[in-house]
C-alpha cells in the first residue's frame, strides 16, 4: 500500500500525570513562563518544554511527556484558578478578588483599562503568566461571571 494514502496516528495530547495528577489535557507553556514561575532548579527539570494543568483542584501545575512534574507548592505564587484568590494577571499583579469586586460593583471601566493594558506593547504576559498567554480571556470571563449591571445601593 502506498504510504501517501495512510494517515499516521497522531501522538496523544499530553495529560496531567497520575498518581497525583488529574489526567486533564495540558497546555504548552513557553520556557520564559516556566522561569518566571519556578526556581532555576525546578525550571531545569523541563529541558524539552512543559505543559500546565488548569484544573483548579489538581495539585500539579507543570508536567512533561516524560513524567517530570511540579506541584503548585513549588510556584512563587499560586495563580487563579488553582487559588481562588490568586493572581489572574501576573504582569499587572491583578488578583481574582479585585476583578470580582469590581464586577459586583458594576465597574466596567476597570476591566476596560485592564484589557487595554494587556493589549499594550508593554504587556509581559508571555513572560510572566503561568500558561504564557495573555490573561485577557480569563479576566473577561471572571468579570462577566460576577458582573452586576446595576450595582447594589
Amino acid at each position: 500500500m502506498n504510504k501517501a494514502f495512510v494517515r499516521e496516528v497522531d501522538a496523544p495530547d499530553p495529560s496531567c500525570p497520575e498518581p497525583r495528577g488529574c489526567g486533564a489535557t495540558g497546555q504548552n507553556v513557553p520556557s520564559t513562563a516556566l522561569r518566571a514561575q519556578l526556581s532555576t532548579e525546578d525550571a531545569a527539570r523541563f529541558p524539552l518544554g512543559a505543559y500546565s494543568c488548569a484544573t483548579p483542584t489538581c495539585p500539579v501545575m507543570f508536567f512533561d511527556r516524560y513524567g517530570a512534574r511540579v506541584e503548585i507548592t513549588a510556584l512563587r505564587e499560586v495563580p487563579f484558578p488553582k487559588d481562588p484568590e490568586g493572581v489572574v494577571c501576573a504582569c499587572l499583579s491583578i488578583r481574582a478578588a479585585q476583578i470580582i469586586d469590581e464586577a459586583r460593583l458594576g465597574q466596567r471601566e476597570r476591566i476596560r483599562s485592564i484589557v487595554d493594558a494587556i493589549r499594550s506593547d508593554s504587556s509581559r504576559c508571555a513572560n510572566t503568566a503561568v500558561n504564557g498567554l495573555p490573561c485577557e480571556t480569563e479576566a473577561r470571563r471572571l468579570f462577566l461571571q460576577y458582573f452586576v449591571s446595576s450595582p447594589p445601593s
